[in-house]
């Protein structure tokens, strides 16, 4: 039986210790050769059979290929169809025999096992992270697991797979789940205590002539969770007086596809009817809303922020009925409901103007004189986050059987890694021995991905002098060093975070070029494989928000040294625009599949594509012009997004009923990144 720890440590010490030998230091600088990749360094992923909501009937299968070893995961029902080495390099995954895979969490004494997941939709289910030519990295959310006993355990858990050409982590993620929004008092507030709307009852205040004057402000915070919407057929009000929005008098405000809109009803009928309002709530958090009507205009706030205005010029006639949180005020149907938490409601005589409401929305304990006022339970809990299930203690474990061998591991953790050597059954117990060292960066080690971390935030791009910012490129020295008698792999990760950006032209994220020179700066030809994401919805988790990822491997034979450079490209690169090929991460956008982005310097996309069709049904989906004018900015400036002007297909194929085939087992093989060639291949087949 074979265990592994869930051990992390930084290398940069290691790597200091280590340059301190002569034995090491004194050895000539390793020739670019030798830390070439192998023809068999390549990894790959893919669905077996095409993208299932593209292809019916396809198995929820995700393939993992590298020139070592192949694992096939299904993502519905977290089983392993196939595994294993390669016998011969013609080999594929569909000759490997199954493994097992047991995910167990235990909870207060009792043990939950995996039980499959709910399911693919726009943010959760099987998502594609990063993925290229070195490495893939996809997940699945929303597991589900059960006790014997047939108990659900209320948890937020994913399952991670993390592969390198000779290396895979598998990961298991698990945190105590959400709690129910708890009706009435006994919900959390913004302030103490809040009011909980579950979707099954409302706060009702009865009409009083103080609710319903000509002018008027309504003032109250609201948390909006993810599921807000009790129904997927009707959009929620969140408040509303006086029957509904078709009946004079009334007012309100309601969600829409998550924008808010405030209702008001002048006159009675459809011709009476008014809104405004166009932007979007922040979901899982608070959100402060204020309605108001000065006698002539109609106006949302947001968040301290004008969301929309309305011109009415019509004094208002007060109606009879009550205020309502949670449903429409006449309960008509199954009422609109909506799920959350209210807290802090003011009512105000007057409209109160942009900068109170600013202060009310920054500092929800500065009071204006109001009519009416509303705080709930003063002793009740306050949190900005929707309260978790608690855990006194857990114990999370992998078990992974392949024929005879058993890998394993469990830890009293939320996070535990397992990290395997396919082609020699071992478990990968510790990191390589190996040290990397970056000056004035940090540099750590992840047991579940297997690479060192180099993080390159912050750093000021260098302009040549007399040469614009389109010039701007990056110059990150580094050192590896391998003391030990063996060969060993490298595998690097170059990061920067949403903060770390500091080029100054266009969208530098968008055309990053990157290459590996060696110590007399001639370029070494080992790819660096581009992986980013710029998209920040909440529901995106640890992985939404902008990042870029360079990941490469380099062999480094036995008691060698070498000084590398990685150099990042943005705009130009010699003097002319720099292309580049990356895999672009959907995650915080939704969809979570392949999409791969091309583009002439960092001006934005110049050509996106969607192998799979799992996104849109034709394989380019954007084309934008380079080097004109962009779409936005004062003047329409140059280096900028330019407009889309349309996509395009290949092989558009059709059965006898007119029905087109998707496309199935769509590789893709990236082999030149740029910045002075891309060269990326597609490769599938056409229907099942």
């Amino acid at each position: 039986m074979n265990t592994t720890t869930n051990s992390r440590r930084s290398t940069a010490l290691i790597a200091a210790l280590l340059f301190l030998s002569p034995s090491i230091k004194a050895r000539a600088q390793t020739s670019s050769t030798s830390m070439m990749p192998l023809p068999e360094d390549h990894a790959s992923m893919w669905w077996a059979e095409g993208f299932p909501e593209v292809v019916p009937g396809a198995p929820w299968n995700r393939v993992i290929q590298t020139g070592h070893y192949a694992f096939v995961l299904d993502t519905e029902n977290l089983t392993v169809p196939h595994f294993g080495p390669l016998p011969a390099s013609d080999a594929t995954w569909k000759s490997l025999p199954p493994a097992d895979l047991e995910l167990t969490i235990a909870v207060n004494g009792k043990t939950y096992r995996d039980a499959g997941t709910k399911g693919w939709s726009r943010y959760a289910g099987p998502r594609l992270i990063e993925s290229g030519r070195f490495f893939q990295r996809g997940d699945v959310t929303d597991l589900i697991f059960q006790s014997a006993e047939g108990e659900a355990l209320n948890v937020d858990a994913r399952f991670e797979t993390a592969a390198w050409p000779d290396r895979l982590g598998l990961i298991l993620d698990a945190q105590p789940g959400e709690q129910a929004i708890q009706a009435g008092e006994s919900s959390f507030g913004k302030i103490g205590g809040g009011f909980g709307l579950t979707g099954s009852n409302a706060y009702e205040i009865p009409h009083s002539p103080e609710l319903d004057p000509e002018i008027f402000t309504l003032d109250f915070r609201a948390y909006v969770p993810a599921d807000y919407r009790v129904s997927k057929k009707v959009s929620p009000w969140l408040v509303c007086k006086n029957h509904n929005e078709a009946a004079g008098g009334n007012y309100g405000i309601l969600i829409v596809g998550d924008v808010a809109h405030a209702r008001m009803n002048i006159g009675g009928g459809k011709d009476g009817q008014f809104s405004a309002g166009d932007k979007k709530v922040k979901l899982d958090a608070w959100n402060h809303f204020a309605l108001n009507y000065d006698g002539d205009t109609l106006r949302l706030f947001l968040n301290g922020e004008l969301s929309g205005e309305t011109k009415i010029g019509k004094a208002r006639t007060p109606g009879d009925g009550p205020l309502v949180f949670g449903r429409r005020a006449d309960n008509f149907g199954d009422g609109y409901p909506f799920r959350g938490v209210i807290d802090e409601i003011r009512f105000y005589d007057r409209a109160l103007n942009p900068a109170q409401i600013r202060q009310r929305y920054l500092n929800p304990q500065n009071e204006y004189p109001s009519v009416w006022m509303e705080s709930f339970r003063k002793e009740g809990t306050a949190s900005e986050t929707r309260p978790q299930e608690v855990w006194n203690d857990q114990k999370l474990s992998i078990k992974f059987t392949a024929g005879e061998t058993i890998f394993e591991h469990h830890a009293q953790d939320n996070r535990i890694a397992l990290a395997i050597d396919p082609t020699s059954g071992r478990t990968i117990k510790t990191p390589p021995a190996l040290a990397v060292f970056a000056a004035d960066r940090p540099v750590d080690f992840d047991p579940g991905t297997g690479w060192h971390r180099i993080n390159l935030d912050a750093i000021e791009p260098i302009v040549p002098e007399n040469r614009t910012a389109n010039d701007a490129i990056e110059r990150i020295p580094f050192t590896l060093a391998n003391p030990g008698d063996d060969e060993q792999v490298a595998r690097l990760m170059f990061e920067k975070t949403a903060r770390g950006f500091r080029h100054r032209i266009g969208t530098p994220i968008t055309g990053i070029s990157a290459i590996l020179r060696d110590a007399n700066g001639n370029p070494t030809g080992i790819p660096v494989q581009l992986s980013k994401n710029w998209h920040n919805d909440p529901e995106g988790g640890v992985y939404a928000e902008a990042w870029f990822h360079g990941l490469t491997q380099v062999r480094l034979p036995a008691k060698s040294t070498t000084d590398l450079e990685l150099v990042i490209a943005y705009g130009h690169w010699g003097g002319v625009p720099a292309a580049s090929h990356a895999q672009l991460s959907l995650i915080g956008w939704g969809g979570n599949q392949r999409w791969d982005e091309s583009a002439l310097g960092s001006w934005g996309e110049s050509i996106c594509y969607d192998p799979s069709q799992s996104q849109a049904e034709c394989t380019i989906t954007d084309v934008r012009p380079a080097m004109v004018n962009s779409m936005r900015g004062e003047g329409h400036q140059q280096w900028g997004w330019t407009n889309n002007v349309g996509g395009g297909d290949f092989f558009r194929v059709f059965d006898t009923s007119g029905d087109r085939l998707g496309h199935a087992s769509m590789n893709a093989d990236y082999l030149r990144y740029g910045p002075c060639l891309t060269e990326v291949t597609y490769s599938g087949s056409i229907g099942r």
